[in-house]
């Protein structure tokens, strides 16, 4: 009688170990920030940022719902984000958000190291701002 409830234990509990053993591992979280017009300050919920930001660099986050408000001196404008950072089965996932003096903030991802910029190719509102002597810095300062 133990024989068979075991035998029958065994049918019904090794398929479920095998599947949980078989579940992909999440990648890790990358969060970067990009701009044309370097916003004034910014504030941030997002896990691994804090102090300056420096543009063209990856900051290991975590998943999760976070905001990114920035203020652009160019637009008088104070913009804010809300955004949701999820892992990638079995991948690392890049995330990059780019923010607009005239326009609202975008949220790309990426589930692969996306190339490195050098420098070879300006964006239109780039152009723009070197056209109007606007200087793009590679960082920004938190809101004090």
């Amino acid at each position: 009688m133990i024989k068979k409830i075991l035998i029958i234990a065994l049918i019904v509990i090794l398929p479920v170990l095998l599947f949980i053993g078989c579940e992909e591992d999440s990648g890790n979280v990358y969060f970067s920030v990009d701009w044309t017009f370097a916003p004034v300050w910014y504030d941030t919920n997002v896990p691994g940022i804090s102090g300056t930001i420096y543009t063209n660099t990856y900051y290991l986050t975590s998943a999760g719902y976070y905001y990114f408000q920035y203020y652009h001196s160019q637009s008088l404008t104070t913009r804010t984000a809300w955004f949701t950072l999820s892992e990638a089965a079995g991948a690392d996932r890049y995330y990059e958000l780019n923010l607009w003096a005239y326009s609202d903030p975008d949220l790309y991802y990426y589930d692969y190291a996306p190339p490195a910029n050098n420098g070879a190719s300006l964006s239109d509102e780039q152009t723009r701002a070197n056209a109007e002597g606007y200087i793009k810095l590679n960082y920004i300062e938190p809101k004090q």
